[in-house]
């Protein structure tokens, strides 16, 4: 194990093996799995668990409350049980069809469709390791 510093000067233990960017936070009881990789100027909550060999994004904010979210350069995107937020866009996950995400991106005039496609296997991914 390591000591990993916090921007604020408060320490937590991380495995010697993970990677953090500059600028990120990890908050005391926080769990990080072997070989995870934090990016610059994420957060991860108190308590939130990283699992082995995961990557979070740069940016990207953990919590232990079952919510992550995060900015995929154009738009912020939110999870929450069942629900997913992209942009300016908040629906239950199940209705984030190919269909529907087609529709609101002729709707708003976007290009986004494989960046939502993406956030939706992270949306799936997520909630399948918290569950």
């Amino acid at each position: 194990m390591k000591t990993y510093t916090n921007p604020d000067g408060s320490t937590v233990q991380v495995p010697d093996s993970v990677e953090i960017g500059i600028g990120a936070t990890i908050g005391n009881c926080a769990k990080i799995g072997d070989y995870a990789t934090i990016g610059e100027n994420a957060t991860i909550g108190y308590n939130a668990k990283i699992g082995y060999n995961a990557t979070i994004g740069d940016g990207a904010i953990i919590t232990s409350d079952n919510h992550l979210e995060g900015f995929n350069g154009d738009y912020r995107w939110n999870f929450y049980p069942g629900f997913v937020c992209y942009g300016c866009e908040m629906h239950e996950r199940n209705k984030w069809t190919k269909k529907f995400i087609k529709e609101l991106c002729k709707k708003h005039e976007s290009n986004q469709e494989k960046n939502i496609l993406k956030v939706l296997v992270l949306y799936n991914t997520f909630f399948k390791k918290n569950s």
